[in-house]
């Protein structure tokens, strides 16, 4: 039998072992990216009974669900999660989606939104992976639907923050989009005096919704609705999958390999604030990253690591810094879109300036190209 300040030990050692506590946090729903306040939007959770038979939620601190479905042979959950890396120590972190499979009491899990897809593709970590059927995922739109309102307490307030945002939707199938429009439909039928939110289906301006926004290899500051570079579109989204959900990407250079792409990528980023906040979630131009894709594949680092930095201080050293050879062909691209999205010659190289030419703070392959193009 233990004594009392033994047992008081023990219980203190405990609790710095137990998995943290939080009564609110930022989460980000799994179909459409949107950064939510726990301790406002209330999903409901997974049940334990369910959670226990998932490996792939061993580490998981909270789970929630987000749509259900089911076959002649399996339930289907929806469901994102906060997990801890090292299980009992640090931090709870958000995922960004899994979709999970009951079937003869088993449970395989997946990448959401792969799965939805139709495309097979395993978590990191994992090498489990299905994918659904159309009928299958579109079972579990409609039945999100009735989650999601409750959530954010409403069908209003819920249509409010999708359409908020002016999202890349390239991810998701056009039919999660179709049955938001008739949600909206019925919704302003039963409400004429709310103001028409527009169909969800539709592209949406850039020009009314983005603010400013910069190009990440010389920080040229452009406007997304006039000045046009080639969005990164559903197959980068889906094998990229830890890109900023729903806010719009561009490619701003490519270079081919003979097993894959190298990319220069930027876009948006949510600006989450601290604490908690009924405020909308901003957003700032991120600061840009290389993304080297091998097959399904996508290694990711950020702009200065990736083009030019120093070796030592990177820690996938297989896949960059990147070499002079794969600098130039990026390079090379660079200039063939650059040209296309600011006018022409004379107008990228205004903005660009005098000192752009023989920068420092990019490879001089990028200089070198530029130097070519002024002398042509």
């Amino acid at each position: 039998m233990l004594n009392k300040p033994t047992q008081s030990l023990f219980a203190f050692i405990g609790l710095l072992f137990a998995t943290p506590s939080h009564s609110w946090m930022w989460m980000m729903d799994p179909l459409f990216g949107v950064n939510y306040d726990t301790s406002i939007v209330k999903f409901d959770r997974l049940p334990k009974g369910i959670e226990s038979k998932c490996p792939a939620l061993d580490k998981s601190s909270d789970v929630w669900v987000y749509a259900q479905a089911s076959s002649d042979t399996a339930m289907y959950y929806l469901v994102n999660r906060t997990y801890v890396r090292v299980k009992g120590m640090g931090e709870p972190e958000p995922d960004n989606g899994m979709l999970i499979r009951i079937e003869k009491n088993r449970c395989h899990s997946t990448d959401a939104m792969n799965a939805l897809n139709g495309l097979a593709r395993p978590l990191p970590g994992s090498n489990d992976s299905f994918a659904v059927s159309a009928e299958i995922a579109e079972s579990l739109f409609r039945n999100s639907l009735p989650y999601y309102t409750s959530a954010f307490h409403g069908t209003g307030p819920f249509l409010k923050a999708i359409r908020a945002w002016d999202r890349d939707r390239s991810d998701l199938p056009q039919t999660q989009w179709e049955l938001l429009d008739r949600l909206r439909l019925d919704y302003e039928a039963s409400h004429p005096e709310v103001k028409k939110l527009g169909r969800l289906a539709d592209p949406i301006s850039s020009k009314k919704q983005l603010g400013a926004m910069y190009e990440p290899i010389f920080a040229i500051n452009f406007d997304p609705g006039t000045r046009h570079f080639e969005p990164i579109g559903k197959s980068i989204r889906l094998t990229c999958t830890h890109l900023p959900r729903g806010w719009p990407w561009w490619i701003f250079a490519e270079a081919r390999t003979m097993d894959g792409s190298i990319l220069v990528l930027s876009g948006l980023r949510e600006i989450i604030p601290d604490g908690e906040s009924t405020d909308p979630v901003l957003a700032d131009p991120d600061f840009g990253i290389v993304a080297k894709i091998k097959g399904n594949r996508c290694y990711t680092i950020n702009i200065d690591n990736g083009l030019r930095g120093d070796p030592k201080l990177i820690a996938d050293k297989q896949y960059f810094p990147l070499s002079s050879d794969e600098n130039r062909a990026l390079a090379k691209d660079m200039v063939r879109r650059y040209l296309a999205a600011f006018g022409g010659k004379d107008s990228l190289l205004a903005l660009l300036g005098k000192d752009s030419l023989g920068s420092e703070n990019r490879p001089k392959e990028f200089s070198e190209v530029l130097k070519k193009l002024r002398a042509r």
